[in-house]
């Protein structure tokens, strides 16, 4: 199951880090053009809200979904490095994974024969993905540059469960 306090943490913290955000703190910049502080981006299918320090991305993030009334994604960044766990959600709000353990990457990764091409994701951390239920579903490294709903690739061998979360299968997975 999935480990609720923690994620009721985070979401405390998040609460109090925006209280003590200002409405004039929004989307600022300083004296040399870096931006500061939150800042909050509107997509039509998204709104997010980052912090940064001296142009960085370093502190909480915040992503709303469609609905956006609902977080699915909660995470944190130091020095423009994700750090921690990160939490992922569907557009209802049911945990759907987790990435936690980022390290940074030295795996290349080879593209098929018909288009020759290395490509080096910027991380590896450890991933797991829920059933609706809270069980774990699989869990393995997964490598990724920006972000792992964006494109990621499992490594390595990865464990599989069943709804009631009796392993089933243990598979290798090559990028």
């Amino acid at each position: 199951m999935i480990n609720m306090k923690n994620i009721f943490v985070l979401l405390f913290a998040i609460c109090l880090m925006m209280y003590s955000y200002g409405q004039n703190s929004i989307n600022q910049k300083d004296a040399e053009g870096r931006k500061n502080g939150l800042w909050i981006k509107d997509y039509p299918d998204s709104h997010w809200e980052l912090r940064y320090k001296n142009g960085i991305l370093h502190g909480v993030f915040v992503g709303y979904g469609k609905n956006q009334n609902k977080i699915c994604t909660i995470g944190e960044y130091a020095n423009g490095e994700p750090v921690g766990t990160w939490y992922y959600f569907t557009d209802d709000g049911i945990p759907s994974y987790k990435v936690y353990d980022f390290m940074k990457n030295d795996t290349i990764i080879i593209g098929d024969n018909k288009n020759l091409m290395e490509y080096k994701p910027f991380y590896k951390a450890w991933n797991v993905y829920y059933y609706p239920s809270g069980n774990k579903k699989s869990e393995g490294l997964l490598l990724f540059s920006e972000d792992p709903e964006l494109e990621s690739f499992k490594y390595g061998i990865w464990s599989y469960y069943d709804e009631d979360g009796t392993m089933v299968e243990k598979r290798m997975h090559k990028p």
